[in-house]
């Protein structure tokens, strides 16, 4: 196993970041949208996916189910299931 040593300020940064206790999800990173199949996903995401699919012609078997959510939309979604 290796250990990362990061400053609070990297944590934030990238595509992949760290959300839990100690470090709050921010939504202050503004991201291109874009509609794939009926899901919202980040540009980025968007493309690698799409390149994805066509190397291995995914889109006749495989459906993208869950994209991009506001905080709002995922703070619904959470409360829902609490009360569930």
């Amino acid at each position: 196993m290796r250990t990362m040593i990061q400053k609070r300020e990297q944590i934030y940064q990238g595509n992949l970041i760290l959300v839990n206790a100690q470090y709050a999800y921010r939504e202050d990173k503004e991201y291109t949208k874009v509609d794939v199949e009926g899901e919202m996903l980040a540009l980025e995401t968007a493309e690698a996916l799409n390149a994805l699919m066509f190397k291995m012609d995914g889109w006749k078997q495989i459906a993208a189910v869950s994209g991009w959510r506001s905080m709002k939309e995922q703070q619904s979604i959470w409360d829902e299931s609490i009360q569930d």
